[in-house]
């Protein structure tokens, strides 16, 4: 087997079967090897071959040249009826008849014109994560056919970062939607949180489809990758349609399924995942949902979104561009585009440079030589000549969006050798793996025009299709906004909750609050808590040892109040700043102690708070450290003060998160 890479070849091996690798030694550059096996092939498994080239991370470019030879294309357009028509018309207009129909003729003629490929896999393992920048648009799909955990909902919710946005989706026979579009998160997650306790099962069957078609349909938010997150429990309708949309949308959509209890469709689960390239997860009856938050954790990896490509070929081409809509990568995901290059050099009585990039084609778009990102470096000659002129070069820049700040990677490369004057391939036999590029090309460009011509056909009727299913707008006022999903239940008060649980949640071990329900957590958007009376229920401790403890003299002198106390709450720059700040480390200090055996559920509370009390100017005499050796020695006392407290240290780094 003769392995050819687009760059030098660091090494091949394989992890099935002895190889022996052979360089030619005609070879000018390590771009080319031959793969032998060292035994006899027994044919009782596949042959894995694993290809380490030396530049893995940077975009590479493949060239198949076309069928027909400059010559032979040029008398195969001359023998077409619009070609014909159209010189009877106009004899003196052959050159812009020519062009034209070339530009009409480019998606039927693919096989006949060269394809480039472009294959790039960024190194994104190797990015610092930072929660705090992490951004998304989380949206969550819920069934509501059958009952579902208000609990575990809320649970993955709270654990979404402040830059987010997101939305809540509840299906059945129809679907509704808790806001109109995604919001951001520091702005609704209240309204979100007091309706999830209101969620009921209240849709009879389950149709996944309509949902998924209007959510596919909304425009995507620049920086934030959309990621979806499915929770069902039963069989839908339409599953093969279900998963081919979404593998329509995969470049820019990934699922997170969940499947819970016996009756969840395996298939629709698993596939939802494998075509979105995203995890699927199986719960069996009674087994908790809040252990698999760490689906969020894979969700928020460093990211590379808004992906796009610019091509820039001469002036005197016509370029057809797959694909024609920006997508976003995750760590070892790929970015393959294809461009199909006609010259039309022949048929332009002026070619020209261009200053500005040029829509091109039925639907794609490329720049010309020397318009954009300082290329005038490059041979000019070519861009306002032919791509067969012996310095054809030409670029592909690959732009995206990284922790919100815009980079890009670039690649040149020459087009002239794709239209030399060759041999033709009328009588030779036909090489099937000549015709790869120009496969996987059609492919993607009949794909393009699908998803073109369904958004024409939902425009062109109104979207009838979804009238069915069409979500009920929001009012305005807050009871609306989510009356119309979730069900009214008047028990929950608005405050700043950030989730809702009971000892069931944590376990027995959660032994502070073991007598009523544990309101577990009071934590804002930001990730930080208020010392008030519901914090002191929350972990159990009284407000007047809370303050005794405390590091800040504000709290203690509040204790015995006097004006000693309000000189120093202006030095330490007022009490409700303090009070957040000793909050905030107690709740660390209290998941550390009360809930180590549940790490994997509060890991990103816990990192989130602790990034709020890292970006957090501390009053002169404080810093962070000893707020938090203050929290933890809290719970040093309060186990002499309670012999009966279960003491337990955790031993974690909120920042490997």
């Amino acid at each position: 087997m003769e392995i050819r890479g687009p760059c030098l070849l660091a090494g091949v091996e394989s992890p099935t079967h002895e190889i022996r690798a052979d360089a030619d030694p005609s070879a000018r550059s390590a771009k080319s090897i031959v793969i032998t096996l060292a035994n006899k092939h027994t044919f009782d498994r596949p042959v894995e071959i694993l290809i380490h080239p030396s530049e893995p991370h940077m975009p590479h470019v493949l060239m198949e040249e076309g069928d027909m030879t400059p010559a032979e294309y040029e008398r195969h357009l001359k023998g077409k009826n619009d070609f014909i028509k159209g010189t009877k018309k106009d004899p003196s207009a052959k050159k812009k008849v020519r062009n034209t129909s070339c530009r009409k003729r480019l998606n039927k003629d693919i096989p006949h014109h060269p394809v480039i490929m472009l294959n790039f896999c960024p190194d994104l393992r190797t990015v610092q994560p930072g929660l705090r920048t992490a951004q998304g648009e989380f949206i969550f799909l819920v069934e509501r056919s059958r009952s579902m955990s208000a609990d575990a909902l809320l649970v993955i919710l709270k654990s979404l970062m402040p830059a987010c946005l997101f939305n809540i989706i509840g299906f059945g026979s129809t679907f509704k939607t808790l806001f109109p579009v995604s919001q951001a998160y520091c702005e609704s997650l209240l309204i979100a949180c007091q309706s999830i306790r209101r969620i009921r099962a209240d849709m009879g069957s389950t149709n996944l489809l309509s949902p998924l078609k209007w959510l596919l349909r909304q425009p995507l938010h620049r920086g934030h990758p959309r990621l979806l997150f499915v929770l069902t429990a039963g069989a839908i309708s339409s599953t093969g349609k279900v998963l081919e949309l979404l593998r329509d949308h995969s470049c820019s959509t990934r699922c997170y399924s969940f499947g819970l209890g016996p009756n969840a469709c395996r298939r629709l689960v698993r596939g939802l995942a494998a075509v979105s390239r995203g995890v699927s997860e199986f719960l069996e009856e009674g087994e908790r949902l809040q252990p698999k938050v760490q689906s969020l954790k894979k969700a928020m990896a460093p990211v590379l979104s808004d992906v796009s490509v610019e091509w820039v070929f001469p002036e005197s081409t016509e370029v057809l561009v797959s694909p024609v809509s920006s997508s976003c990568l995750f760590p070892g995901d790929r970015l393959v585009s294809y461009s199909v290059v006609c010259d039309t050099s022949l048929y332009l009585s002026n070619p020209r440079a261009v200053s500005l990039s040029q829509e091109r084609g039925c639907w794609g778009v490329h720049s010309t030589l020397g318009s954009v990102h300082g290329q005038g470096d490059l041979d000019m000659g070519a861009a306002c000549g032919s791509p067969r002129s012996p310095r054809a070069l030409c670029r592909a820049l690959v732009k995206g969006l990284r922790n919100n700040e815009p980079v890009q990677w670039e690649v040149t490369f020459d087009i002239h050798p794709l239209f030399r004057e060759r041999e033709s391939h009328e009588d030779a036999d036909t090489d099937l793996w000549s015709e790869t590029f120009h496969h996987l090309a059609a492919k993607a460009l009949i794909q393009d025009l699908e998803q073109l011509a369904e958004r024409e056909c939902e425009i062109e009727h109104g979207n009838a299709q979804l009238a069915a299913g069409r979500p009920c707008p929001a009012s305005g006022g807050l009871s609306s906004s989510f009356s119309s999903l979730w069900s009214e239940n008047k028990t929950v008060s608005p405050i700043h909750a950030f989730f809702l649980s009971y000892p069931q949640v944590f376990g027995a071990r959660a032994s502070l609050c073991a007598h009523h329900p544990l309101q577990v957590s009071l934590q804002l958007a930001c990730g930080a808590f208020l010392l008030n009376s519901a914090f002191c229920d929350a972990v159990n401790i009284p407000m007047e040892k809370l303050k005794w403890t405390s590091p800040f003299t504000c709290h203690r002198l509040s204790l015995s109040p006097s004006a000693e106390q309000d000189r120093a709450w202006d030095a330490e720059g007022g009490p409700e700043l303090q009070g957040m700040l000793w909050a905030t480390a107690v709740a660390l200090a209290w998941l550390e102690h009360s809930s180590a055996s549940y790490f994997i559920e509060w890991e990103l509370v816990a990192a989130k708070a602790s990034l709020w009390l890292s970006e957090q100017d501390f009053p002169q005499g404080s810093s962070l450290a000893t707020v938090k050796a203050a929290a933890q020695q809290l719970f040093v006392l309060l186990r002499h003060w309670d012999e009966n407290l279960e003491f337990n240290l955790l031993c974690y780094n909120p920042g490997s998160v």
